[in-house]
C-alpha cells in the first residue's frame, strides 16, 4: 500500500466488482478551501472506471466537473406543518419538543432530512436545539 489514499481507493475501486459510490453531502469537501481542483481530479477518475456508478448528494445549483454527465434531481421541501407531521411520525417523543421548528427550518424541511434527524433524536434522545447545534458545527 502506499500513502497516497486517492490511489489506495482507487486501486479498490477498479479491483472491486460492480458497485455504486455514494458521497453524501459533497459540497462539504466541495466548498473547503484548495480542495475543488483534487476533488475534481477524484472524480473524473472515478467516472472512467466502468463499473462503478457515482451517486453524489449536494447543496448546490451547479453540479461539479460541468464537463462529466450528470443525472439531477431537486428534492422538494414540504411546507413546515407537513415536515412536523414528518418527524414526528419518526420520532413521537419530540412532539413537545418547542425547537423542532427552528431544527426544520434549518434543514430546509426536505423530507428526507427530516426523516434522518428525526431518526438521529429517536436514537440519540438529543433535543431538537443538541441536533440543530451538531448540524452547525
Amino acid at each position: 500500500r502506499t500513502g497516497d489514499t486517492r490511489a489506495v481507493i482507487l486501486s479498490e475501486l477498479k479491483a472491486s466488482a460492480s458497485l455504486v459510490l455514494l458521497l453524501d453531502n459533497l459540497e462539504t469537501p466541495w466548498n473547503a478551501q484548495g480542495a475543488q481542483a483534487e476533488l475534481e481530479l477524484f472524480l473524473r477518475d472515478v467516472d472512467q472506471i466502468p463499473h462503478v456508478t457515482l451517486f453524489v448528494t449536494m447543496r448546490s445549483s451547479a453540479a461539479p466537473c460541468g464537463d462529466l454527465q450528470w443525472h439531477q434531481v431537486s428534492l422538494l421541501a414540504v411546507d413546515g406543518k407537513a415536515s412536523q407531521e414528518i418527524y414526528e411520525g419518526w420520532h413521537p417523543e419530540g412532539r413537545d419538543d418547542p425547537e423542532v421548528q427552528r431544527l426544520l427550518d434549518l434543514i430546509g424541511h426536505i423530507p428526507l432530512a427530516v426523516i434522518l434527524m428525526a431518526k438521529v433524536a429517536k436514537l440519540t434522545h438529543l433535543s431538537a436545539a443538541e441536533l440543530a447545534e451538531e448540524y452547525n458545527r
